[in-house]
């Protein structure tokens, strides 16, 4: 299974226009948007996805996994379903928060355990796992151009975007790529901890900047230099209405199993090649 999608950026959703109380006409408009990951060097995708909004509800689905995840603001909880195995599960947010805490309490005990080593490669890795746990960044921001770049020890991004004329939207995303880098994190772990794209976006937040291209280098074990783009668009199409209505049906029915979180990832892991 593939985590390159994860790893880079959460697909550009807007869910958080039901979840962070926008107001209004924002809360009725539906939008999808494209997403499209590259490796460096690759003229080929890596990977692909859709998010739909419709009816205070988010669907981000990854074809080639055949998983949607779903998010209903009045319940504050992801739903998340893999229609190709037949299995759904249910992730509240402050579940998030309480795994993700047990991440970083382990990971600095780790980075604690490896200062009291020797061995050569041991400082390279406390230095980015103690980026990781608190990043930070020396920022580049380029009005004309709407390019932000943001360098840190071992990570650094370049978003390239434009203010949109409700800045409410640009809000909005951010705290919905917020609160998915921690999701993603939890249903398909990277190398990458969340608390660094979290760290990101408050630059994002800064400079009202809507970010269409994103730019990753990673200075791991082994490097990692990737792409995405996003195409937003008002309204949805037919089709987009048609796997909505099959999704439902889906969530709904006999022949799903529900799991636990960790049953679904047992299941899944390795089973599927969502990127």
């Amino acid at each position: 299974m593939s985590n390159i999608r994860r790893v880079l950026i959460p697909a550009l959703g807007l869910f958080a226009l039901f979840s962070f109380g926008l107001p209004g006409r924002a809360t009725a408009q539906e939008f999808r948007i494209v997403t499209v990951v590259y490796r460096a060097g690759d003229a080929n995708p890596v990977s692909r996805s859709l998010t739909l909004f419709r009816g205070g509800k988010v669907y981000d689905y990854v074809g080639s996994a055949d998983e949607v995840v779903v998010f209903e603001s009045s319940r504050n909880e992801f739903l998340i379903l893999n229609a190709r195995q037949g299995l759904v599960t249910t992730v509240e947010q402050e579940q998030i928060r309480q795994r993700l805490g047990h991440v970083r309490d382990e990971t600095e005990q780790y980075a604690a355990e490896l200062i009291q080593q020797s061995r050569p490669d041991a400082r390279r890795q406390v230095e980015l796992l103690s980026f990781q746990l608190a990043p930070k960044f020396d920022e580049h921001f380029d009005d004309k151009n709407g390019r932000l770049q943001l360098i840190g020890d071992r990570v650094s991004y370049t978003f390239t975007g434009r203010q949109l004329e409700d800045a409410r939207l640009t809000q909005a995303y951010l705290g919905y790529a917020d609160w998915v880098s921690r999701l993603n994190f939890l249903l398909h772990p990277t190398p990458l901890l969340p608390d660094v794209r979290v760290e990101a976006n408050k630059a994002l937040r800064r400079y009202d900047l809507f970010p269409l291209r994103v730019e990753l280098q990673a200075d791991f074990e082994e490097p990692l230099s990737l792409s995405a783009e996003h195409a937003l668009e008002h309204g949805l199409k037919k089709s987009d209405r048609s796997m909505i209505h099959q999704w439902e049906l889906l969530l709904k029915s006999p022949r799903v199993k529900h799991v636990t979180f960790r049953e679904y990832q047992r299941l899944t892991l390795g089973a599927s090649d969502r990127s």
